[in-house]
C-alpha cells in the first residue's frame, strides 16, 4: 500500500525542526546554554508526543485482524465473566428488567423470600424453584415502580428486595400521600395479580430499588405440589386483608391518639430493640399514613413524651410502660385522654 506524498512531508518537516532546535541548544552548551539545552528537550518531547506515528504495513494489517471481538477472547487474557453493559433507564426512571433463568438463583432473593414468608424456613427446594420464577426490575430513587390505575396485565407478585419503597397515591393537589413504607423483604403486591386487576397504589422509590415480579399461574402450580406454600401464601393473603379492614375501621372507630399508640406498639413488636424504638420514616410521611397533618403527630408525640407514655429524643423512642400505651390505643372514641 503506497504511503500519501502530503503527510509524509509533513512528518519529515517536524522531525527536521526538532533536530534542528536540539543541535541548536547542544551546541551551546559549551558556552553555558543549560537551561537552553533543557528546553530544547522539552520541546523535543513535546513534538515527538504530536507527531503521528511512522506507517507501517505489518502494523497496520495486524490492527486490522485484531478486532475487539478477537481481542476480547484472546488466550492471553482471560475473560472471568460477561460483560455487562450499563443499563439504559426509560422515562419513568425504570431500568430495563431481567428474567433470572439460571440454574442459580439469585441470593438476594432467597434472602428476601426468607423474610417475607418466614414459614418456609428449612424448604430450601421450595424458594429455590420461586427464586427461579423471578423476573428482576429496577427503579432509580424517585422512579415508580408501580402505577395506580393500571392492569397487573401479566400477574405478576411482587416482592421488594432491596431499598425503600413508599406506597401510596397522589391527592387532588398533587401532593404524595403515604399509606405505608416498605423495605427489603416485604411483599409489594400480592392481591391484584389473580384477577389482574389495576394495582390499588403507586410504589414509588425513596431509594434504587431492586424487585422482582413471580408470575401468579406457576406460583400456584407450585403450590399444587407443595401443601405448605398454599398455606403460607393463604396467610399472608388473610394478613393482607385484615389489616386493610382494621385501618379502614379504625379510621372511623379510634380518634388519631388511639391510632398513633397501636401504631407505635405494631412498629415496636416488630422492630423494637430492648424498650427503644428508631422511626426510620420522616414525619410528613407518617403523618401522611396515619391521615393527619405533620403538625398534629408532632403535637400528638409530644403529649405522649409529657404523659410518661413514651421518652422522645430525635427518632428514637423509648417505651417505659407499654402497658399504658396499649391500654390508651383500646380507648374508645368518645372517651378523653388522660
Amino acid at each position: 500500500m503506497p504511503e500519501r506524498r502530503g503527510s509524509r512531508s509533513k512528518q519529515d518537516r517536524m522531525r527536521e525542526r526538532c533536530w534542528k532546535a536540539l543541535h541548536s541548544c547542544t551546541s551551546s552548551r559549551s558556552s553555558g546554554g543549560h537551561r537552553c539545552s533543557t528546553r530544547a528537550h522539552h520541546t523535543q518531547g513535546r513534538m515527538q508526543a504530536r507527531m503521528p506515528p511512522r506507517f507501517c504495513p505489518a502494523v497496520a494489517k495486524k490492527a486490522t485482524i485484531m478486532t475487539p471481538s478477537s481481542h476480547a477472547s484472546h488466550p492471553s487474557q482471560p475473560r472471568s465473566g460477561p460483560v455487562l453493559l450499563p443499563p439504559t433507564a426509560t422515562s419513568t426512571g425504570l431500568m430495563p428488567s431481567a428474567r433470572s433463568g439460571s440454574a442459580h438463583p439469585s441470593p438476594a432473593l432467597l434472602l428476601a423470600l426468607q423474610q417475607a414468608w418466614p414459614e418456609l424456613a428449612g424448604h430450601d427446594e421450595i424458594l429455590i424453584r420461586l427464586a427461579l420464577l423471578g423476573c428482576r426490575h429496577r427503579a432509580r430513587t424517585g422512579a415508580r415502580l408501580l402505577s395506580d390505575g393500571l392492569r397487573n396485565q401479566a400477574g405478576g407478585l411482587w416482592l421488594l428486595v432491596r431499598g425503600k419503597l413508599s406506597l401510596g397515591r397522589q391527592d387532588n393537589k398533587g401532593v404524595w400521600r403515604q399509606s405505608r413504607a416498605l423495605h427489603g423483604g416485604q411483599w409489594v403486591d400480592l392481591v391484584s395479580a389473580w384477577t389482574q386487576a389495576p394495582f390499588p397504589e403507586s410504589a414509588l422509590a425513596l431509594s434504587p430499588v431492586v424487585a422482582y415480579e413471580l408470575p401468579a399461574l406457576p406460583v400456584l402450580d407450585l403450590c399444587r405440589q407443595h401443601p405448605v406454600l398454599l398455606a403460607t401464601l393463604l396467610d399472608s393473603l388473610s394478613r393482607s386483608a385484615c389489616d386493610a379492614l382494621e385501618s379502614r375501621q379504625a379510621l372511623a372507630t379510634q380518634d388519631f391518639p388511639s391510632r398513633l399508640a397501636e401504631w407505635l406498639l405494631h412498629e415496636f413488636m416488630l422492630k423494637g430493640q430492648g424498650d427503644c424504638l428508631t422511626l426510620i420514616q420522616f414525619k410528613r410521611d407518617l403523618a401522611a399514613q396515619l391521615g393527619v397533618t405533620p403538625e398534629t403527630l408532632s403535637r400528638t408525640l409530644r403529649q405522649f413524651h409529657e404523659q410518661g407514655l413514651i421518652v422522645m429524643k430525635h427518632s428514637q423512642l423509648r417505651f417505659p410502660d407499654p402497658a399504658r400505651l396499649a391500654a390508651l390505643s383500646q380507648r374508645p372514641t368518645s372517651e378523653p385522654m388522660s
